[in-house]
């Protein structure tokens, strides 16, 4: 006769049901400003980016201005600094800047005007890491 095992698995249902009901309200508020502290962190180093047109950080300073002024490249007013926002979405975070109409231009470069890119809009993998366990914790309580 072969022996016959029973095992109880209520209580991992229940907390698989604990765990699924978690992961269904991410604290997409905490992993956005994470992000929005990180791209400003960028304008207080002089750049933190991988490669140009990338989302990647790095270790590549921005290319130094040609005129010797006395404000940090990008830091004159603090204006594009402070433009990074946020939006929690149901399933994301929007990561942004607004009110600057030359972002894009600065992030990206315009060499039709001999300007050089300045990616400001990268997240380093620190921030990532950071984000990845914020949302541990999040589904683990």
């Amino acid at each position: 006769m072969i022996p016959t095992i029973k095992i109880d698995i209520t209580q991992a249902l229940a907390k698989l049901k604990r765990v699924e009901s978690r992961s269904e309200d991410l604290p997409w508020n905490q992993a956005g400003e994470i992000l929005k502290q990180s791209m400003q962190s960028n304008f207080d180093v002089g750049g933190r980016y991988s490669t140009p047109g990338s989302i990647k950080g790095g270790s590549t300073k921005w290319r130094p201005r040609k005129k010797s002024v006395a404000w940090r490249i990008l830091k004159k007013s603090g204006r594009f600094q402070k433009s990074f926002y946020y939006t929690a979405l149901g399933d994301g975070v929007k990561v942004g800047t607004k009110g600057i109409k030359y972002n894009a231009a600065q992030n990206f470069g315009r060499p039709e005007i001999n300007l050089v890119a300045r990616p400001s809009v990268v997240v380093q993998s620190v921030d990532l890491k950071k984000i990845n366990k914020v949302f541990k914790k999040h589904v683990r309580k």
